[in-house]
């Protein structure tokens, strides 16, 4: 089910900060728009905000160098390790999001 974002920030520029309910999430542009991730990478709960999108399609922790496809959130190089993501739709200006397994 999509759901309106809350709290946007638009002052810091990519990734955009946001609200999904009451957990926090960040925004990346990939090869096909938006898409949404937990704010902490599950490997060691460091910052996603520093992350660099590979491809259009993966995220990788600036940290350690895990990678995870934005597709499902599984990691790539790191089997044991899965993020939440989220797929992000705009719609006259605003922004929504429903998780990527929905």
């Amino acid at each position: 089910m999509w759901q309106r974002l809350d709290a946007v920030d638009e002052t810091r520029g990519l990734p955009l900060r946001a609200r999904f309910g009451d957990e926090p999430i960040l925004i990346f542009a990939t090869g096909t728009g938006l898409r949404g991730v937990q704010p902490r990478c599950p490997h060691a709960d460091y910052s996603l905000a520093q992350a660099q999108v590979l491809d259009g399609e993966r995220l990788r922790c600036n940290f350690h160098n895990f990678i995870f496809r934005l597709s499902d959130g599984h990691g790539a190089n790191c089997p044991d390790y899965r993020m939440d993501v989220y797929e992000i739709k705009d719609e006259d200006g605003a922004l929504f999001a429903r998780r990527a397994s929905e």
